[in-house]
């Protein structure tokens, strides 16, 4: 994973490191770079298909590089500071490492029972993973985080019970993938 995502990782350790106070380019100019990453993004979305080579030039340039604009320039405008900042957005950044997270395992899945053979199918598994990272962040990464709420004692039940079900899981997809050979 990490070849692939070297460009991602890059991006943001640089975002990261620089100076903000220093890394000024002027007002209109600053106000035009978040519009300039929104229009790199939406020209990704459009043109990327399937047979797009990734990592390559293009994937750093259109995503990452406009993904870059909108994170630094985008809090000198107005804008984007509101709409960003929005409920909705917000809303969206509480859930979307939890989304990271489930999504793949329940596309896995969804793959392994033959369910994933239609845009209805992906949209399910889509729905799935957004209900699941709601649950998971209001019912674990939530009240991980207040050590009132949950002892250490509780969470390493929690993780225990979770790493058995993720083991009870697997055995069941093992299994059913050996009868499908067989």
């Amino acid at each position: 994973m990490l070849p692939t995502r070297f460009w991602e990782i890059s991006a943001g350790t640089f975002l990261a490191c620089i100076d903000q106070k220093s890394f000024k380019l002027g007002y209109k100019l600053e106000s035009i770079l978040p519009w300039m990453g929104i229009a790199l993004i939406s020209i990704s979305m459009i043109i990327f298909d399937e047979s797009m080579q990734h990592p390559s030039l293009l994937t750093f340039i259109f995503p990452i590089l406009g993904t870059m604009l909108v994170i630094h320039f985008a809090k000198g405008s107005p804008f984007f500071v509101n709409f960003l900042g929005s409920r909705v957005f917000l809303g969206i950044g509480l859930v979307s490492y939890g989304f990271y997270l489930w999504h793949f395992p329940v596309f896995t899945f969804a793959r392994v029972i033959e369910f994933f053979d239609n845009k209805w199918a992906k949209l399910t598994c889509i729905v799935a993973s957004l209900i699941l990272s709601i649950v998971t962040y209001f019912f674990i990464e939530s009240p991980a985080r207040d050590k009132k709420k949950i002892s250490f004692k509780m969470l390493t039940s929690f993780l225990a019970i979770g790493v058995f079900i993720l083991v009870l899981v697997s055995v069941v997809i093992k299994k059913r993938m050996v009868s499908l050979k067989g």
